[in-house]
């Protein structure tokens, strides 16, 4: 959440795909950025961080709310970190190759 507040480029990678010793993989697990959130106010001046877990959404307390300037079509509407940030498959999306380019459309 500090690396989002903080305007930072973010990227997820699931890598359970990749083959473990054993030749096996595993399923991926939910996209963590799906239980990480804000609110914009509704002047679009600033957003409140909340996280979801498990059952319920609720404050992020450790950051406070912070001043932002968002476009009118977002304010007063909350949103999940995964509607602004991407989460790869390291076998699927074919890191190997991408991951470069992944990092430049995370910036």
């Amino acid at each position: 959440m500090k690396s989002f507040d903080r305007g930072n480029a973010l990227l997820g990678v699931h890598i359970n795909s990749v083959k473990d010793k054993n030749q096996q993989t595993f399923p991926n697990g939910p996209d963590p950025f799906d239980y990480l959130g804000f609110i914009v106010s509704n002047d679009g001046r600033k957003h409140t961080y909340y996280e979801h877990d498990g059952s319920a959404w609720k404050v992020y307390t450790d950051l406070q709310s912070s001043a932002a300037n968002f476009a009118r079509e977002h304010w007063g509407k909350g949103f999940k970190l995964s509607n602004w940030v991407r989460c790869y498959d390291w076998v699927r999306n074919d890191g190997f190759n991408n991951f470069a380019t992944w990092i430049e459309d995370a910036s």
